[in-house]
């Protein structure tokens, strides 16, 4: 026998006996009751921790067996051709079960390999507001119909027309006297034109988030309403109420039909809406309810996820139904999706890729503490106080520009050229100067939106005075 040390270690660690005809079960029942209860622990369904214990100390036993003849000279099909082979791949299994070594050990590994322990454990924790599974047929949404007010489903909002055929009730657009800030880029020389301004709402505006894939702009208010502005043909198109409670942050997530948006109010629960492309109107969805504190930061993409201030990351699904919770540990401020299962994280003095299927931090992205991210094709653009910091795909930093503020608001991207919205002032660099526009002395830029994909090289610039200008990047 090949391995008939190995196979007697295993025997003797797991209390296997020489088999006598009159006496005991057969050798064979006892070994399969041993890799029974070895199976029942590595799949998780055996949680005892005696057994766990007991079929760790087997295995860990049996795992320097195998390291033992690894460094063992013996003739095989590969060492017979004089073919060296690593000693770490000599017991590995078939590629379908172990992950090759040139995959990345924060992305794949985690992504193919989870330990089933870890899904017992989260089906059997017993924490308060436990989670709600699919097939306990729970209800879709929180709704309570009589704390939503009748203005949310009005048609006729009184700020703005909703008429999409009516192009003369939309904002008046002046021009300016033609301004051009001429600069060179390190790829391409090109200058900044600014090309139109008008006036987009007389509210206080206190924060915007753009659709991409539609080109609408909604904005919150300062009077407890979410408005949209369409940036392909320049005309505010709806405005709806949020039931008396002041917005503190808004996400989208675009599909072919309507738009997602979730919105939070600094309290424990978010209010979903569907904002319909064709019928230009808010449709209300409903409520995500079950945290027990306070949302302190949430994100959308194929799924909902929602952090309170007591570390409960939720996962939701678009049908309202908490499909997974988890417990975090530290002084978390933000969190973005990054993939299906790998969220990014930041404290008050760094950020980090955590992966939310093995509970557990994978890599440090930077130091410092994160205002927002924002994603621009396959790139991360992250915002911290006095820099914005460009990440591809892999998280490997490709640009950094930092300016002389420590209150920067906003930033995107058009081209490889990074734009930083900072109080009123507008900062780009070029071939290694940097380079400023006063937007607007007396307001602050609440607002810097990529629209390239509608109109080339443009981008617009909004102040929360309601104020918005339009930029293009123009090449000599």
């Amino acid at each position: 026998m090949k391995l008939e040390k190995t196979a007697k270690t295993f025997a003797c660690e797991a209390y296997i006996e020489e088999h006598k005809i009159t006496e005991g079960p057969p050798v064979l029942s006892q070994w399969y009751i041993a890799f029974n209860e070895i199976s029942n622990v590595r799949c998780g369904l055996s949680s005892n921790p005696g057994d766990l214990s007991r079929i760790e100390g087997i295995m860990l036993k049996l795992e320097n067996e195998k390291k033992r003849y690894q460094q063992m000279s013996r003739m095989d099909h590969v060492s017979h051709y004089n073919i060296q082979r690593d000693p770490n791949e000599m017991y590995k299994p078939h590629g379908g079960y172990y992950p090759p070594s040139h995959y990345s050990p924060h992305n794949d590994h985690h992504q193919m390999y989870m330990d089933p322990r870890k899904q017992i454990e989260m089906r059997n924790m017993g924490m308060h507001g436990r989670m709600r599974y699919e097939d306990q047929n729970f209800n879709r949404f929180d709704l309570d119909q009589k704390t939503i007010s009748p203005k949310m489903f009005d048609q006729s909002p009184k700020m703005y027309d909703q008429s999409p055929k009516i192009y003369d009730r939309s904002p008046k657009i002046y021009e300016p006297p033609t301004k051009i800030y001429e600069n060179s880029s390190e790829d391409k020389p090109f200058i900044l034109r600014e090309i139109s301004t008008f006036k987009l709402s007389d509210k206080k505006i206190l924060s915007s988030v753009l659709s991409k894939e539609h080109n609408i702009l909604f904005n919150v208010f300062e009077n407890k309403s979410i408005g949209s502005f369409n940036c392909s043909a320049m005309k505010n198109e709806c405005i709806v109420e949020t039931n008396g409670k002041q917005i503190s942050s808004l996400k989208l997530k675009d599909t072919p039909d309507f738009i997602w948006i979730v919105a939070s109010f600094d309290t424990n629960e978010l209010m979903v809406i569907r904002y319909l492309i064709k019928e230009i109107k808010f449709e209300m969805a409903g409520y995500l309810r079950g945290h027990a504190e306070n949302i302190i930061c949430f994100d959308i993409s194929d799924s909902i996820f929602s952090l309170d201030a007591s570390g409960y990351l939720r996962k939701w699904n678009f049908k309202g139904i908490c499909q997974k919770e988890e417990m975090l540990s530290g002084n978390l401020q933000k969190m973005y999706l990054f993939s299906e299962n790998c969220l990014i994280l930041s404290d008050t003095s760094r950020t980090y890729l955590y992966d939310f299927e093995m509970n557990m931090e994978t890599t440090e992205i930077s130091k410092g503490i994160l205002l927002s991210l924002k994603k621009h094709d396959s790139f991360y653009i992250l915002i911290f106080r006095e820099k914005v910091a460009i990440y591809d795909k892999g998280l490997n930093k490709v640009k950094v520009l930092s300016v002389p503020s420590n209150s920067i608001k906003t930033a995107c991207l058009v081209g490889f050229d990074i734009f930083v919205g900072s109080s009123h002032i507008l900062w780009f660099e070029t071939n290694g100067r940097l380079n400023k526009i006063n937007v607007n002395e007396n307001n602050e830029i609440v607002a810097a939106e990529n629209i390239s994909k509608y109109k080339l090289n443009h981008m617009i610039v909004l102040t929360d005075s309601g104020e918005c200008k339009i930029f293009v990047k123009c090449f000599e």
